[in-house]
């Protein structure tokens, strides 16, 4: 009777382990965007009343904090509110990377002598926990038209600004576990740099 209780305890294990490796790297990467922040500028034709927006692209920028697993950010959405949590575009607030991101961010760790195809990594001579070299992804639109024209609405109508996105990640990491992150919580300016 007592041998399968001792078999239940290797398992009761290797789970909490495996949870743990998904909770760690959901909450090691660092996320940022360049420029900063996220926002529109709109240009009002005088003669006739209609709206020009501009919005510029963004790089998302990351970085692995130290000890962390090294993971490949395949993806990204973001889910856009106003200032009070709505949704600030009924029907779809939500932009997606439609998985096309693949950024590679490395561990959370240095050495004195990185190997040049594949970095540090943890069990490397020398090694030590510093935060990862910072990575970022191709130039994109994060922000569409329609979510800067409802966001416009919203301003003109006399809604508060304050309008944000939750940008989640997706991806793998290295020890071929899945994760969903975040939410990043990234603000929302009108006019963008003022």
């Amino acid at each position: 009777m007592k041998r399968p209780a001792l078999c239940v305890i290797p398992l009761l294990f290797t789970l909490i382990l495996s949870g743990c490796s998904v909770g760690l790297n959901r909450e090691n990467i660092d996320l940022g965007i360049d420029p900063d922040p996220l926002g529109f500028n709109y240009d009002i034709n005088e003669e006739t009343g209609a709206v020009t927006f501009t919005i510029p692209s963004h790089t998302l920028v990351f970085s692995n904090k130290a000890g962390a697993v090294g993971a490949t950010v395949q993806g990204y959405s973001i889910e856009y509110y106003d200032s009070s949590g709505n949704p600030l575009f009924p029907g779809d607030h939500v932009v997606n990377s439609q998985g096309s991101l693949n950024v590679y961010v490395p561990p959370g760790v240095s050495c004195d002598e990185p190997d040049p195809e594949r970095g540090c990594r943890f069990y490397d001579e020398g090694a030590r926990f510093a935060r990862s070299p910072v990575v970022t992804s191709p130039s994109s639109f994060l922000m569409p038209i329609s979510i800067a024209a409802a966001d416009f609405d919203l301003l003109f109508s006399g809604g508060a600004n304050g309008a944000y996105g939750d940008v989640y990640l997706y991806g793998v990491n290295d020890n071929l576990v899945k994760f969903r992150s975040g939410p990043y919580q990234i603000a929302v300016q009108v006019p963008v740099g003022e």
